[in-house]
Parts: structure tokens; sequence; C-alpha cells
């Protein structure tokens, strides 16, 4: 017994079951795999299966596609992905003026694939140009710092070195001192792996120098 395309023998071999959503066969006589990554199908049966869609990407399961999401919640800024992309780690902030990606990437019908992009483009999305410290995520920054939200209460992120930067000494640090980390800045220290350090003691032997100038004299 061969079966279609679309479905495959079941363990009895006496039948045969559909491909399940997130599956495909395109060849009659052969057996269901698992979409490719960045592509989908949510149906059963499927000969095939769809690209995700600009501004969406693929799912573990290839039964849907995700759309991106705003880096940002307090200043958000949109994120872009070209079609067919894979993972969340796709989606990358973009300038210039691109098409609004469709409001969900379904198959319609069954082996019918959604429009993968409106407005005529191929999805391939501009790279945000951003200042060197600018991030969106840990990712964006260089091994060791740490994307933080800037101190004056705008919602931009900037990578920080937490190791020695007195702003951002061992985290992240918000407005009020909300976070993980310490200003060093505030007690007059320096940050030292991790660590406010120095200010205290520094000022403790200046002020003992002083006091022994003041006793000579």
């Amino acid at each position: 017994m061969t079966c279609p395309a679309g479905k495959q023998r079941n363990d009895d071999r006496t039948d045969c079951d559909e491909c399940s959503p997130g599956s495909y066969n395109s060849t009659p006589g052969g057996t269901c795999k698992k979409c490719p990554a960045g592509q989908f199908n949510n149906v059963s049966g499927a000969e095939s299966c769809c690209d995700c869609c600009a501004g969406f990407h693929s799912t573990t399961s290839r039964t849907s596609c995700s759309r991106c999401e705003d880096y940002n919640q307090y200043a958000p800024r949109k994120k872009y992905s070209a079609v067919r992309s894979n993972s969340s780690g796709d989606c990358k902030l973009v300038q210039g003026t691109l098409p609004t990606p469709p409001a969900t990437c379904t198959q319609p019908a069954n082996n019918a694939c959604p429009t993968t992009t409106p407005g005529g483009l191929q999805g391939l999305s501009t790279p945000f140009k951003k200042r060197s410290d600018q991030c969106g995520s840990d990712s964006d920054c260089d091994q060791g710092s740490k994307c933080c939200p800037k101190q004056d209460g705008r919602g931009d992120l900037i990578c920080v070195d937490s190791n020695t930067d007195p702003n951002f000494c061992g985290g992240c640090v918000g407005l009020g001192g909300s976070g993980s980390g310490e200003n060093c800045t505030l007690s007059k220290k320096r940050c030292v792996n991790g660590i406010c350090v120095g200010g205290e003691t520094k000022m403790r032997r200046s002020s003992a120098k002083h006091a022994v100038r003041h006793k000579i004299y």
C-alpha cells in the first residue's frame, strides 16, 4: 500500500495517517518529516511547509510563527525579521520605512501559504545604526558587560561594564538607586571588580593628614 503525499502508513501498516501539524510529506509513499527551521504549517495532511512571514520567526513545534516583540517597553522600538527566520534572535532593530508585518502568519487553507511580506520587500531588514554602547539585551554587549537602563529616566538601554563603571558597579542601577548594582560616585568611591571601594579610606587619610598639619602649625 502506497500512501499519497501528506500521509504516511500507520504503525500497523494497515492504513494511511495524515501528517500532523508541523510536519509534511511531499512524496507518495514517503514519511512525514518536521518542517525545516524558519518554516511552519498548522494543518493536518500537509504536503509542504510555509515560510514564516517577515516580522515573525518559527517556533519549536513548527506549527506557528511568533511575531517579533518590541525590545523596550518604556521606549518601544520595532524589531523586524527576514522571511523564514528561525528564532527571536533573528529579530533586529531597523531603520527607515518597512512594510508593516501582517497581524498573523497562518495558513488560510490546506497547503496554502500566507503572503510573507506585505509591500513587496523581501524582508531583509536594514540593521539599526546604533551607538557603540546602545543595546536591547545583554547579548548585544561585549562579554562581561550588561545592558542597563540609562539613569536619565528616558528608558534607553546602554552597555556597561559593571566590574569597573562607577555608575553601574556590580549591576544595573535605576533612578532612586533601584537595581542590583550601586552608584559609587555618590560616595566618591571607585568600582573594582563590581564593588565600590576606596572613597572612605582616602577621605579619612586626607582628614588625618590635615589634622597633623594643623597641629604642627
